[in-house]
């Protein structure tokens, strides 16, 4: 907690310098869902989930009769992300598991350059690239297993893992990373202050292995809706 409180109080305070250096700062808030996907090997159920927060865009030479210019686009999101993992092993090393089902909150930190293109009418459109890191605040999840054939069914912090006893019998799950970073790309479309944002994240650190899904990593896709203040 006390991590994820520094790395707030540092994007806060790079926010609060630009503001102050230059009023070509706006910022604002959205929300929206978040669909969000692994890459598995074995079979999962994808989810639509919840994303909010606040937005920082930049402008380099934003000038009233500039049609085209450079933009820096910033956001401190709260997301959550879940699915429902199937058959992901049957490594008794691993923990033998059927289904997996977990749901998790992130604060996500997404940076971005985009190009910001006016269309005329008070709309433009802003295509970028960049990348994010996550920090995950709190996770559960539920596992299904069915060791010697005997159903067993058990409640789990993901990101702390933990231990399942059955019988004579004792399972290890291991925890989930915590931290997500990757890759991501979007594109804005505004009237005025109105916005309608689309970005994808293509994550690089791994969620987790197992031995019949492989390393899962993170795709997930957003559509949110927000106002430039």
């Amino acid at each position: 907690m006390k991590k994820t409180i520094r790395i707030v109080s540092i994007a806060l305070c790079v926010i609060m310098g630009m503001t102050t250096a230059n009023a070509q700062m706006r910022y604002g808030a959205h929300l929206g869902a978040v669909h969000t996907a692994i890459t598995s090997k074995t079979e999962y159920m994808p989810a639509n989930d919840f994303s909010g927060g606040a937005v920082l865009e930049y402008d380099f030479n934003a000038k009233a009769d500039k049609k085209h210019f450079l933009a820096v686009h910033f956001e401190i999101n709260y997301s959550t992300k879940s699915n429902i993992l199937l058959y992901p092993s049957d490594d008794a090393s691993q923990s033998v598991i059927d289904k997996y089902e977990y749901s998790l909150a992130y604060l996500d930190m997404p940076l971005s350059l985009g190009y910001s293109i006016n269309l005329g009418n008070h709309f433009r459109i802003v295509p970028r690239l960049g990348g994010y890191f996550s920090y995950g605040l709190s996770g559960d999840g539920f596992i299904e297993s069915s060791p010697s054939g005997h159903p067993l069914g058990v409640g789990l912090s993901c990101f702390e893992g933990g231990d399942a006893k059955w019988e004579d019998q004792t399972f290890h799950y291991e925890p989930f990373n915590r931290s997500d970073a990757g890759l991501t790309g979007g594109i804005d479309l505004f009237f005025d202050r109105f916005f309608i944002s689309c970005s994808y994240q293509y994550g690089l650190r791994k969620l987790i292995t197992y031995n019949n899904s492989g390393a899962l990593y993170f795709r997930n896709t957003y559509l949110t809706v927000g106002f430039l203040f």
